[in-house]
C-alpha cells in the first residue's frame, strides 16, 4: 500500500479528500515522509463542537495568530499554508466518526472546505 500511497500523494492533481482506515496511518506517514509533505494530525477525539475542532486543526495545521477561529478563517488558512514547510501539506483527522455523530453540519463543512481546497492546490500543481 505504501508504494500506491507515495505514486498517489506524489501526484497533486490527485488532490482530495478521503477516507482511510485507521490502519494505513503507517504507509500515510510514511509515503509523507519519503515525499516530503507536512504531514499535519489532528485527534478529533471527545470534540463535540465547532470551536473544539476548529481549536485541533489550528493546534496540527500551526495556523497563524490572525486564525480567526471560524470557518471561514480556516478556508483562508488552508488555501494559503504558506508558513508550512515542505513540498506540500498532508492533514489527517482522527476521531472524526465521534463528531460525526454529533455534528453531521459540521463535519460536511470541513469536508467541503477540504475538496475545496484539494482542488485549488491541484490546479496549481
Amino acid at each position: 500500500m505504501s508504494d500506491d500511497l507515495t505514486h498517489l500523494l506524489a501526484d497533486p492533481e490527485q488532490a482530495t479528500v478521503v477516507f482511510l482506515p485507521a490502519d494505513a496511518l503507517p504507509a500515510v506517514r510514511q509515503a509523507a515522509e519519503e515525499l516530503r509533505l507536512v504531514l499535519c494530525e489532528a485527534d478529533l477525539h471527545g470534540c463535540d463542537d465547532t470551536g473544539a475542532v476548529l481549536q485541533r486543526l489550528s493546534r496540527a495545521l500551526q495556523l497563524p495568530e490572525w486564525f480567526g477561529g471560524n470557518w471561514d478563517a480556516l478556508e483562508d488558512c488552508i488555501n494559503d499554508l504558506s508558513w508550512l514547510p515542505g513540498e506540500g501539506c498532508l492533514l489527517v483527522l482522527r476521531g472524526i466518526r465521534e463528531w460525526m455523530q454529533g455534528d453531521a453540519d459540521g463535519v460536511q463543512t470541513l469536508l467541503d472546505i477540504g475538496r475545496e481546497a484539494a482542488l485549488r492546490w491541484s490546479e496549481s500543481g
